[in-house]
């Protein structure tokens, strides 16, 4: 489904955050986004846990959504939707099949070694990244 022709590839920048993110303090407008170096050519959607991002914060226990999550969540998807013509429910399906993908190559693996010898493994419940994985996948569903 993701790599049909017709379904978009775009620039995604790999490494979404609010740190790589800059604002005008008076304003809070975006004026700028730092850190290219993890960017990729990839399917629309692969990066849309940087919304997730957005919308709340992990701590020592666990990850919280603002009280304002839906309402940022349905304005996002509005905006998209006017600025593209409009989403049909396939690919809305697929956007959200792409978000899980991107989701799980983002936390589903992690780097363990040292910078010259550093391996990537699958995470196990006792990794910081499964606290991401339970938030955005399973307690999300």
């Amino acid at each position: 489904m993701l790599f049909s022709e017709n379904y978009p590839f775009v620039l995604a920048h790999g490494d979404l955050c609010e740190l790589n993110t800059l604002a005008d303090p008076a304003t809070m407008h975006i004026t700028g986004i730092i850190d290219w170096a993890d960017a990729k050519i990839l399917p629309f959607g692969l990066n849309l846990s940087a919304l997730d991002n957005c919308l709340g914060y992990m701590n020592a226990s666990g990850w919280h959504y603002g009280t304002n999550r839906f309402k940022l969540e349905r304005s996002f998807w509005q905006t998209f939707g006017e600025l593209v013509g409009g989403v049909n429910e396939e690919q809305k399906e697929a956007i959200e099949v792409a978000r899980t993908f991107g989701i799980f190559l983002a936390h589903g693996l992690v780097f363990q070694g040292d910078l010259q010898g550093e391996k990537e493994r699958v995470a196990v419940e006792s990794d910081s990244a499964m606290k991401y994985l339970d938030a955005l996948i399973v307690l999300e569903k």
